[in-house]
């Protein structure tokens, strides 16, 4: 399973180079990812050196989710390089605090201000001790040892590792089609107005260096952040990976998505990422950092 070098395929990065960029030339960048071993996900970090430490603050929504929370809080605190966990809760009206009690006594349990996913991440981030934050769904949908992978990347020096469903490795048992068919189109008119090659926006589970994170001032609330967070850090410049997931179908319970207004919400987004380009002082987009080019050989 490759991660995809969205860096690489960034049009402002094409534009520089003056040259299209081939497969033959991902893929070799692509092999250079794999040469560290995914074993070495496990071996002991004491002697990796502090700039290079990943320390994670990994911060999970939840809202009416106590059916789903059995099956994925006792994975979380097996990750490594996870020293905080932050359960967010958006005012449940199930057992959800009392089971995240029971099964994680050492999670901080938080209840937020307002309602919604985004403001739960940016809630669950200003109060983050780790470098970086996690950002995981409660639902079942995310399988948290997937994070694995993600720590590894993050350690190569990107800034934001998101994971996707729409490539080779990553797939969807919990989608509709007339979902993907909304997912997929509104991207591509992100993609377009924006410049970037994204393949999954949407998807809910990433890594990020905190302070990048806090830097992009979401203002979203709900489940238009993603596409908040994306076209903020592509307008910004940060080292971007996706990497190929899973998403299984949500365990129990309801979903919080809501079709019609969230679609609504991220068509604002889209088109306010695409005016911000425009009209901002980083009206430029500055051309993405590429952290294996920065490594020494």
């Amino acid at each position: 399973m490759w991660p995809s070098l969205y860096w690489l395929n960034n049009r402002r990065t094409r534009q520089a180079t003056k040259q299209p960029l081939t497969i033959h030339a991902e893929t070799q960048l692509l092999q250079t990812l794999a040469e560290t071993s995914a074993d070495s996900l496990w071996e002991d970090i004491s002697d990796v050196p502090k700039t290079h430490r990943i320390d994670i603050s990994l911060i999970v929504p939840v809202r009416n989710e106590a059916g789903n929370l059995p099956a994925v809080l006792p994975l979380i605190q097996k990750i490594p390089g996870v020293s905080e966990i932050i359960i967010v809760d958006g005012h449940s009206q199930d057992e959800s605090i009392r089971v995240a009690r029971s099964l994680l006594p050492q999670a901080r349990i938080i209840v937020q201000k307002g309602l919604g996913k985004g403001e739960a991440i940016t809630f669950g981030a200003k109060i983050a001790k780790g470098n970086y934050v996690g950002v995981l769904d409660s639902d079942g949908s995310n399988d948290p040892r997937e994070l694995y992978s993600y720590v590894d990347l993050a350690r190569k020096g990107f800034d934001l590792v998101k994971g996707t469903r729409y490539m080779e490795g990553g797939r969807s048992y919990d989608e509709t089609f007339f979902r993907k068919l909304l997912i997929i189109g509104a991207q591509k008119v992100a993609n377009t107005l924006w410049g970037s090659c994204f393949r999954d926006i949407s998807y809910g589970m990433f890594l990020m260096k905190r302070e990048s994170l806090l830097e992009l001032e979401l203002q979203s609330r709900r489940h238009d952040v993603e596409w908040e967070l994306m076209g903020e850090a592509h307008r910004r410049g940060l080292a971007i990976v996706e990497i190929p997931s899973v998403e299984r179908k949500r365990i129990s319970g309801r979903s919080n998505v809501k079709i019609v207004y969230d679609g609504f919400l991220i068509a604002k987004v889209v088109f306010k990422m695409f005016f911000r380009q425009i009209m901002s002082p980083h009206s430029r987009i500055l051309r993405p950092r590429n952290p294996l080019a920065d490594s020494p050989a």
